[in-house]
């Protein structure tokens, strides 16, 4: 892997230094550096949703490449790098404790980026970074631990970003059928435009399909939809946010062997108040068990968990399934401005499923060290 690696870089730097007097190629680079904290205790007098621990690691993702602006407008670019991650106490050489090495995966893509009228449209494909991504997802989606421990994407994005909106599709390739391990791909898209200086409407939807593998059988799907609109009130008082987001949810899961299926819905609704780069957000949902077969098995007595679904295990709402109730999360956050390289956010949420059900602390801190260069363009 590392000779592999070395022999990617030297034929990128010698590339470049060769076309270099035609002066459309460049060496290319991104870095970023990640660290995420999240001690979750869910020891309540509610239903336990989740595991009480606490998560602590730190990822660095250097990546090296060309960029060759093409006539036309059309800007190639190729990346190569590594995803370096470390969960801390953890000695990732140690095959008794799991261990796999510092080396978390192998990252390559190509990106195409064109200017058309007022659209900015970029293409991925390969292996890339996930926070390529311009849109938001709420946690029903994507849980922010998910997004901390899987940040790449396998497939393609196709984005387009206009002035007043902005719009993606793509495919991640989570699994290969094999022996053990299963096929598993995503389908997603999600899009906002600002239809008036303070609202704002979107959606995002995926399609998860997790298949079984050569010695288990198995067809699960996994589909989730939301439309919502966004109201910030912020422009006509001293805040820097006033926002409520409100959205219609839809949840189908199918398990095609065991002939289940389960249609359920729900409205989220989302407010949040900002001044002095001090937060408070408030989520409240009202709705089905967003995740259905989440205790269920496949036919091997693997439960599918948190396999099929992405999300925060709080919106199941209710652990026996029935019928619809509310969960509430609150959250008083704490996000500094530290100059545009470096975005720190500290969080402490109480959850309530009915009763309080625990809480999380949490500490998120992002350098991002490609953005030197544009701020060194700013200065």
């Amino acid at each position: 892997m590392k000779k592999t690696l070395l022999i990617f870089f030297a034929l990128i730097f010698s590339f470049s230094f060769l076309r270099a007097q035609e002066g459309g190629v460049r060496i290319a680079w991104d870095a970023n550096f990640d660290m995420h904290f999240d001690n979750r205790e869910f020891t309540g007098t509610g239903q336990a949703f989740m595991n009480s621990q606490t998560l602590f690691g730190a990822r660095l993702t250097p990546a090296l490449g060309i960029q060759y602006v093409q006539k036309g407008g059309y800007v190639h670019r190729l990346m190569g790098g590594v995803d370096i991650f470390k969960e801390f106490g953890h000695n990732p050489d140690l095959e008794s404790e799991g261990g796999t090495g510092l080396v978390d995966e192998i990252t390559f893509w190509y990106r195409l980026n064109k200017k058309i009228g007022d659209t900015d449209f970029t293409m991925h494909a390969g292996i890339f970074p996930r926070r390529v991504m311009q849109t938001s997802w709420s946690e029903l989606f994507f849980s922010d631990s998910l997004l901390f421990y899987n940040p790449n994407l396998e497939g393609m994005l196709v984005s387009f970003a206009r002035p007043k909106g902005k719009y993606e599709l793509g495919c991640d390739w989570i699994g290969r059928k094999g022996t053990r391990s299963r096929e598993r791909f995503m389908l997603f898209s999600a899009g906002d435009s600002r239809v008036l200086d303070w609202l704002k409407l979107g959606y995002s939807a995926y399609m998860y399909h997790y298949a079984g593998s050569l010695s288990v059988r198995g067809v699960v799907d996994n589909i989730l939809a939301e439309p919502y609109f966004e109201a910030d009130f912020a422009h006509w008082l001293p805040l820097q946010k006033l926002s409520l987001t409100a959205g219609a949810t839809c949840s189908f899961s199918r398990d095609r062997v065991a002939k289940v299926q389960h249609l359920r819905g729900g409205a989220e609704l989302t407010a949040e108040v900002r001044k002095w780069n001090v937060g408070l957000r408030h989520r409240l949902f009202y709705g089905g068990d967003m995740m259905p077969l989440y205790a269920c098995t496949d036919k091997a007595g693997y439960p599918y968990g948190n396999n099929l679904y992405h999300g925060n295990p709080l919106f199941r709402v209710r652990l026996d399934g029935s019928a619809p109730a509310a969960c509430n999360s609150t959250e008083l956050y704490y996000e500094p401005n530290l100059g545009g390289l470096v975005t720190l956010r500290c969080e402490v949420r109480a959850h309530f499923n009915g009763p309080f059900t625990g809480h999380q602390e949490l500490v998120t801190l992002r350098f991002n060290i490609d953005g030197l260069f544009s701020l060194k363009k700013q200065i």
